[in-house]
């Protein structure tokens, strides 16, 4: 038994891939959207594709899907809004089946005690971990305020990859989420805190909601 070359039918086959990859890139087909669990009534879940690549961090709030604008580029994910300021590190896609804890304003950092990080390691994404700290100033010259574990010392493997997107949770409210990681400074960690009129005006105008806290 032998087979008979026939170009026309080769010149078809790599069409048809090439359209099917291009549609698969479209519509997000090879990734998968996981959870890794449910701590302080908050659902982590991170895309996986195909290959066993791992996203950052996305999690489950009332009305939708919040994680980083870096995360969801990277991964090209569909389906998500920005802010108009490129500086605001946030993605959010709209889901009314979701619910989670109630994303918080605050007006007064300096009000604030400690915040729990709610984090998971790339390596172990499936251990959930509540790490206490404390928002700081901001970082160099940008708006992202820095995130201060409270022993870094026992949470140094949880600050080397893959936080981006993490929940901060103060007050049964989501504050913030971790935007930022240096892997040579571990104390140079970074938030986007929901503080400041332009992004709350700015995270408004996705669809989201906050209630008041300090």
């Amino acid at each position: 038994m032998f087979c008979v070359f026939n170009p026309q039918l080769l010149e078809y086959k790599m069409i048809m891939d090439s359209i099917i990859g291009r549609l698969e890139q479209s519509i997000g087909i090879g990734v998968k959207l996981v959870s890794c669990g449910i701590d302080r009534g908050t659902e982590i879940l991170r895309y996986r594709h195909n290959d066993g690549r791992l996203s950052g961090v996305v999690f489950r709030c009332d009305g939708g899907l919040l994680s980083n604008r870096h995360v969801i580029d990277a991964h090209k994910i569909k389906g998500f809004k920005y802010p108009k300021s490129s500086l605001i590190d946030i993605a959010f896609k709209a889901d009314r089946s979701s619910s989670g804890l109630p994303l918080g304003y605050v007006e007064y950092l300096s009000r604030i005690g400690y915040v729990e990080l709610l984090a998971s390691s790339i390596e172990d994404p499936n251990n959930l971990v509540l790490i206490p700290g404390r928002i700081g100033g901001t970082i160099g010259f940008t708006n992202v305020n820095r995130f201060e574990p409270k022993d870094l010392n026992s949470s140094a493997k949880f600050f080397k990859r893959g936080l981006s997107g993490s929940p901060i949770i103060y007050n049964n409210h989501i504050i913030g989420i971790i935007s930022s990681q240096n892997e040579d400074n571990p104390y140079e960690i970074g938030a986007e805190v929901f503080s400041g009129g332009s992004m709350k005006e700015e995270m408004t105008q996705l669809g989201l909601t906050f209630e008041e806290i300090v």
